[in-house]
């Protein structure tokens, strides 16, 4: 519906072409995704005939788990579809590779044999490098080691040792 003549609408026409809740259009415009064009004196959000469009586009970004930092980029300017995607994949190849790992680790494999085979080739002097970096810079270190030593326990507890 059109507001007082002014070519805006509110939020009931995206929705209506877009299939999309209130709940979440408002959590968008929130968030700084969809920004509506202007409020109406009562305080509810305008937008532009475009609008569905770009909802269009955030939908589908979303839709491919893209995190709203990236989805934001895109309206904005900041970043191309095709960048966003291009890092997008990246991070799924990383994330595939990283999953045949654990499956070549914990398939079929005894959980002691696995056990035994990551403790072989944890080092603390190598923990202790990962973690210097985070001294010099003053920064948080990241919890390699604990990470480690809770993957470590499970195992453990797993293997009955």
């Amino acid at each position: 519906m059109s507001d007082h003549g002014t070519g805006l609408l509110t939020i009931g026409e995206p929705i209506r072409a877009t299939g999309l809740t209130v709940r979440t259009i408002r959590y968008w415009s929130d968030e700084g995704v969809l920004t509506p064009v202007t409020r109406s004196a009562g305080g509810h959000r305008l937008y532009d005939a475009g609008s569905a469009a770009r909802l269009e586009l955030i939908r589908t970004l979303r839709d491919l788990d893209l995190g709203l930092d990236d989805v934001r980029r895109v309206p904005a300017g900041e970043r191309t579809v095709a960048e966003v995607a291009a890092a997008h994949v990246a991070a799924l190849d990383a994330r595939t590779r990283s999953l045949k790992v654990l499956r070549e680790l914990f398939g079929d494999a005894d959980r002691g044999a696995v056990l035994e085979r990551m403790m072989a080739g944890f080092d603390d002097r190598v923990a202790r490098y990962r973690h210097l970096p985070a001294v010099v810079d003053r920064q948080a270190a990241p919890p390699h080691a604990e990470d480690f030593a809770w993957v470590v326990a499970a195992l453990r507890a797993r293997a009955g040792g």
